[in-house]
């Protein structure tokens, strides 16, 4: 799910259609590396019923930058290992437990179909353990003016002057767009 989007469509009828809780969002604008912390500062945290998190793909961004930076061959950084999880995943993997005894919230991640992907396979632990998945895949209206405004605003000369974050922000965003007409035309999610 594309966070900026969808996701807080979804976020404002969740909050509309259950009155009942209190429901909060945590809003990730860069990378971190200890997420159980920034939930245990939230102000009010064992009044919190749902929680929705969003911007944690910067965490996995940053993370294979800096991969890339640092020479990485191209096997290590494609490889699902131990050396392959960045930090905010490890420490969720390691933290379950206390996730589980200190908060009673129902945590919701916003992510984008690559981030899952990425949760998924280096941090099974944390993510198969009493989760659901759920895909609300882009309308067509929205999905033709965005594919239209990467056309427009693309180009070779403008991605020449992108940092390699940047790059891979973009490079991220139209593979989900793909996806995203992929699931339109033939009905079948690719995870």
């Amino acid at each position: 799910m594309d966070a900026p989007a969808e996701g807080e469509q979804l976020i404002t009828k969740v909050k509309e259609n259950i009155t009942n809780k209190n429901i909060e969002v945590l809003r990730l604008e860069q990378a971190v590396t200890n997420l159980y912390e920034k939930i245990d500062k939230l102000n009010k945290k064992k009044e919190i019923n749902i929680l929705f998190i969003t911007g944690l793909e910067h965490s996995f961004y940053e993370y294979e930058e800096c991969k890339s930076l640092t020479g990485w061959n191209s096997i290590d950084r494609y490889s699902y290992s131990w050396k392959g999880v960045p930090p905010v995943l490890i420490n969720l993997n390691q933290q379950r437990e206390r996730f589980k005894d200190n908060f009673n919230i129902c945590f919701v991640f916003l992510l984008p179909i690559f981030a899952i992907k990425y949760f998924i396979q280096r941090a099974p632990d944390f993510f198969y353990w009493r989760s659901g998945l759920f895909e609300f895949p882009i309308d067509s209206e929205s999905l033709a003016q965005e594919s239209s405004r990467i056309m427009q605003e693309g180009g070779y000369e403008k991605y020449l002057t992108l940092t390699p974050e940047e790059r891979t922000k973009e490079i991220l965003a139209i593979q989900q767009y793909c996806i995203q007409f992929f699931i339109q035309k033939c009905g079948q999610p690719i995870l």
